[in-house]
């Protein structure tokens, strides 16, 4: 068997640079040949060539097999707030898109109805009628309702309704919470980072910021 510890302490190298990349993975098969490499001798029993690269290749393997850890954490540190954000953004957008839905169904409505806001007590079965799947946008996965109408509004009609852009008529509530109401139906920490998810009686969507919510006309 050769003596030569040059092509194991080369491939020990190359695993051990690979493993700044891997994690360490290469890394650790490096820093085995390396070893394998370092203990090879002479036939008399002295030093033979390449025990300079086999050493190298041993240290190289071996700082990677040190740096895996650290470079796995720096990029979770990394990836995990920036997967929550785009998460985050995602369910944002989805239920802006749900909201604007609904504010649709409610143009709708108010066309049928001589400018008449919908009843309170039933609106998620009247609205479900001018677009189909209202039922669904406004409930959680596991079926529970999680926005309410401005009860304030019952029996209203559009053009009494002083200023419609700061009016509420839909808001994000508590789950499982009554039909209609007002802010006290509010859940204790807003569903969005930007705030709370609300329709207004003119028909835009946005998150108001807890702190803007006294501003609004309920």
């Amino acid at each position: 068997m050769s003596t030569d510890p040059r092509p194991l302490a080369i491939t020990s190298l190359l695993l051990g640079s690979l493993g700044f990349c891997t994690a360490g993975l290469t890394g650790l098969i490096g820093f085995v040949l390396g070893i394998v490499a370092v203990l090879r001798k002479a036939p008399g029993g002295g030093p033979v060539r390449g025990h300079g690269l086999a050493v190298a290749g041993l240290v190289v393997s071996a700082l990677s097999l040190l740096a895996g850890p650290v470079l796995v954490a720096v990029v979770a540190a990394v990836a995990i707030p920036s997967l929550a954000a785009a998460k985050q953004t995602a369910h944002n957008a989805r239920s802006m898109m749900a909201l604007r839905q609904v504010a649709a169904a409610t143009r709708a409505y108010l066309v049928q109805h001589d400018q008449g806001l919908p009843p309170v007590e039933d609106w998620v079965v009247v609205l479900d009628g001018y677009a189909g799947g209202i039922r669904a946008l406004v409930t959680s996965p596991d079926g529970v309702r999680t926005y309410a109408m401005n009860r304030a509004l019952d029996g209203r009609r559009l053009e009494d309704v002083a200023a419609p852009a700061l009016t509420v008529l839909f808001f994000e509530a508590e789950p499982g919470s009554p039909l209609a109401g007002g802010p006290e139906l509010l859940p204790a920490t807003p569903g969005f980072v930007q705030g709370y998810a609300v329709v207004f009686v003119d028909g835009h969507a946005d998150n108001v910021p807890r702190e803007r919510i006294a501003r609004l006309v309920w």
